[in-house]
């Protein structure tokens, strides 16, 4: 698909109902896939002032690489290890702004995601 229909908001909330879907099937190779996309879509469309949207699938990036990385070999498990704790930083950077340090997401979502990656 062309990167104009993919920032299309039409395409891009398509891809967020994926990714829900794939995540409650248990389709991680899948849902994570729709995850990039849905980024890249809200990114294309909204540039870096979707903190929300943005910030909570960069977590879920994050949470489904610390999953595969259990499940793959190694090169492919450091490969998902490094786009895992770049993720969690940016889902960092912008959930602080949006939700604040003091909220759960910091203190049991962000923490367990971190443990799994390290």
């Amino acid at each position: 698909m062309s990167e104009e229909r993919e920032g299309h908001y039409r395409v891009v909330a398509t891809l967020n109902e994926l990714v829900d879907v794939t995540f409650i099937l248990k389709e991680w190779e899948e849902c994570l896939e729709y995850c990039r996309r849905a980024v890249k879509g809200l990114q294309h469309i909204f540039g870096s002032h979707c903190w929300v949207m943005t910030g909570l699938r960069m977590l879920r990036i994050a949470f489904l690489c610390a999953k595969l990385c259990r499940r793959e070999l190694r090169e492919k498990a450091q490969s998902l290890r490094e786009e895992g704790i770049t993720a969690l930083r940016k889902a960092e950077e912008l959930l602080e702004i949006t939700h604040g340090k003091d909220h759960s997401v910091f203190e049991k979502d962000v923490q367990r995601i971190r443990q799994r990656l390290t």
